[in-house]
């Protein structure tokens, strides 16, 4: 899992690449307004590490 293997700030910097902001990634996914928060406390849903960890492959892909 990608999610494992890289720094919270280089997660967030992937998301806000695509999105602009976190707050804005979190709205198109229609996430907790602070689930990406409590994902870097160890405290997050299925869902949330989901969306993270598509927007972080789909970011390798393209980097490929």
């Amino acid at each position: 899992m990608l999610l494992d293997q890289m720094h919270p700030e280089d997660v967030k910097a992937v998301i806000r690449k695509r999105y602009g902001t976190v707050a804005h990634f979190v709205e198109v996914f229609d996430l907790p307004r602070t689930g990406v928060s409590d994902l870097f406390r160890g405290r997050t849903s299925d869902r949330v590490s989901k969306a993270v960890e598509s927007v972080l492959v789909q970011d390798r892909k393209e980097a490929a």
